[in-house]
């Protein structure tokens, strides 16, 4: 049939085509347009065809594979564009002073006792996180809606949140993290080597009655909800791991992996890191293609000499770099952003990375529960830089 066009194609993992050829192409149609090498949807052509017309011949550029390896960057300066966090997930919850759990997840202490104590049940909740060396600058602990709680105690020290309970929510950094009802309460000053503790005092008051589940809240612009949740404590500082299952607090770290940051002092840090690196060209190439190897990041932002260049989402991680580049020094600049799941979770569940669904219940999952933290890896390996000067 001489209207068979064949392509050949490589899926990555994730990637996904959708062909359309309008009824009148034909295989000898001179309005065909040259196929790209990649496309941003996990897709890499193998193999190109010419457009061919009487009046030109446009000539496709060959697979990676058949490129020129020309210069690699491997030696990337780490910049970190957000405070690194601890999450504090275990409590101890005192309800109408019973101690109801003791040092337990969070997740026992949500749907067993707090959400299903009565309204205006007074309560009390204990959190503790080691220090081993106390970092420099401002550190917080981010409490969600604490502006609503009677009492903020660290270290036998009344604290104030950075909102108060009447002001509108709104998404101020000086005021909240990440999140409208993540409120900030300091802690500079008030910690320690060693155990620290925060307690919180409250009157429950919240409308949830099970995993993703609410009650209709009659006066809503008046409610007041309080939470016994995770406890964030954000500043600049590293995290030790000790076997997945116990972290602690150290100073600053100056000898961060780009391989693997959570490895290296940041297993839960969530959010963007900057790496620069440059090339040295004598000539700029025809074609040119840079390849990020070994990528494992939510997205990937390239900038070269400070324009932008593009953002992937998945492998693979090649960007067509060519009409970016100059004679002499480039600086090639790199934003990879986290995903939530080092934070946030569920990654105390057993198989979780096996897990073929993940809901509201996956989190409340106490026959799967463990005490080690599963924890993906964040960072990239080496930058290749791919000519084709035929």
């Amino acid at each position: 049939n001489n209207n068979t066009k064949k392509l050949t194609v490589k899926f990555y993992p994730a990637g996904s085509l959708l062909i359309y050829l309008p009824n009148n192409i034909t295989a000898n149609n001179s309005d065909i347009i040259p196929l790209p090498q990649f496309i941003n949807s996990g897709i890499e052509f193998i193999d190109y065809h010419q457009a061919e017309s009487s009046q030109n011949k446009e000539k496709t550029s060959p697979s990676l594979s058949k490129m020129e390896e020309s210069q690699t960057i491997k030696k990337w300066q780490i910049k970190l564009l957000e405070d690194n966090v601890l999450p504090v997930k275990d409590v101890s919850l005192f309800l109408d002073g019973k101690e109801v759990v003791k040092n337990q997840p969070i997740n026992k202490a949500w749907h067993q006792h707090f959400y299903q104590a009565e309204d205006g049940t007074p309560f009390k909740a204990i959190y503790q996180f080691q220090i081993r060396e106390i970092p420099e600058g401002d550190i917080y602990a981010v409490i969600e809606v604490a502006e609503n709680l009677d009492k903020i105690i660290v270290n036998n020290i009344d604290i104030a949140a950075l909102r108060d309970t009447r002001e509108p929510y709104r998404f101020n950094k000086e005021q909240v993290w990440k999140d409208i009802t993540f409120t900030k309460v300091p802690l500079t000053a008030k910690l320690k080597t060693g155990i620290n503790t925060i307690t919180i005092k409250g009157k429950k008051e919240n409308n949830i009655t099970g995993p993703n589940t609410h009650i209709p809240v009659d006066d809503y612009k008046n409610h007041r909800p309080t939470e016994v949740e995770t406890i964030y404590i954000v500043g600049d500082f590293s995290v030790t791991d000790r076997n997945k299952t116990n972290f602690l607090i150290n100073g600053q770290n100056i000898n961060i992996n780009a391989q693997n940051l959570t490895a290296s002092g940041y297993p839960f840090y969530a959010g963007q890191v900057e790496l620069v690196d440059s090339l040295k060209l004598d000539n700029i190439p025809e074609k040119a293609y840079l390849h990020v190897d070994d990528v494992n990041a939510a997205c990937l932002e390239l900038y070269v000499n400070e324009q932008k260049v593009g953002t992937c989402y998945w492998e693979p991680f090649i960007y067509d770099i060519s009409e970016y580049l100059k004679e002499g020094n480039n600086q090639i600049k790199l934003k990879a952003a986290t995903t939530l799941f080092n934070l946030m979770g569920p990654n105390r569940i057993d198989g979780i990375l096996e897990s073929n669904f993940v809901g509201p219940r996956t989190f409340v999952d106490e026959d799967k529960f463990t005490e080690k933290y599963t924890l993906l890896p964040f960072g990239i390996g080496k930058g290749r830089l791919m000519v084709d000067n035929k």
